[in-house]
């Protein structure tokens, strides 16, 4: 019998003003990956993606989820994903492939949907909002034999629980920890640009110096 598990969250930060607008942020999607991937970030531990997460190519990521406790079996999802920025600046996610691991009979027919996006929103003239959504549907063939010793409904119940733990988990991860991670970010950038700045100035100056005949 084939059985469909979906689960749906979404997300709204509030962006503080920053010398490098978040906008910016967004293009180094990499940044995001390392959040999701840290385990050391939560309590939670429901992701085990820091020693399971892999390049693959271009914004293209291998995630390796944490066994997951479904009824007597242990599963571990593996899920291709694909990050692309578009010129709004809004950041979008999706699977482009995926698997099973601990229950091969489940790999027949077996399919997993991730769809996800992240955008700014200003709402005034100094703020931004950052605000996004992530759908996660898995449809799997559950065997007969499967069925004969689980309570009618509960496979549904169980399966759409799994997956909004793990919708959660994220959603945690990024509440917690992207806002700070941009501030660093921002002001590091900004830091790196004054300095630079500084550095060409005193050059020209060291060099008007140097050789007068330089000066306008």
């Amino acid at each position: 019998m084939t059985t469909e598990f979906h689960a749906t969250e979404s997300i709204a930060l509030h962006v503080p003003p920053e010398p490098v607008g978040i906008s910016d942020y967004l293009q180094q999607p990499q940044r995001l990956i390392k959040l999701l991937a840290d385990r050391t970030n939560t309590g939670l531990e429901a992701l085990n993606l820091s020693t399971n997460l892999s390049q693959q190519g271009y914004f293209r990521y291998k995630l390796l989820v944490q066994p997951l406790q479904f009824f007597h079996l242990k599963i571990r999802p593996i899920a291709d994903i694909e990050i692309h920025v578009k010129p709004d600046s809004s950041l979008h996610l999706r699977s482009i492939g995926a698997e099973i691991k601990g229950a091969d009979f489940m790999n027949h027919n077996f399919k997993l949907s991730l769809q996800g996006q992240l955008k700014p929103i200003g709402d005034s003239k100094h703020h931004t909002k950052l605000v996004g959504n992530v759908n996660l549907r898995v449809s799997v063939d559950i065997p007969p034999s499967f069925l004969l010793f689980t309570p009618p409904g509960a496979i549904g119940i169980v399966g759409n629980s799994l997956l909004r733990s793990v919708l959660l988990t994220m959603k945690e991860q990024l509440e917690r920890h992207l806002i700070e991670d941009y501030k660093e970010w921002a002001r590091g950038l900004a830091k790196g640009l004054a300095k630079s700045s500084r550095t060409k100035e005193e050059l020209k100056s060291l060099s008007q110096i140097t050789n007068p005949q330089s000066k306008d």
